[in-house]
């Protein structure tokens, strides 16, 4: 699997991870998949969170970042 969603919200923005992902993107365009992701949720989710957890998974190990750094 190329890339994943967790709970409740994962029902909303699967469609846009299967719309935007390819396999050959960079870090910064799967950024802006995750900020379209969270304008979906702004949208179409009926709870406003502030704060999402966002983890990049690669060969060299894993990274969290913060939603001020994508």
């Amino acid at each position: 699997v190329p890339f994943a969603a967790h709970g409740y919200c994962a029902y909303f923005v699967y469609s846009v991870m299967d719309r935007e992902y390819n396999e050959d993107i960079t870090l910064e365009q799967g950024f802006d998949i995750v900020r379209k992701c969270l304008a979906a949720l702004k949208v179409r989710f009926i709870v406003d969170f502030p704060n999402f957890s966002i983890k990049v998974i690669s060969a060299s190990g894993t990274r969290e970042y913060d939603m001020a750094e994508i």
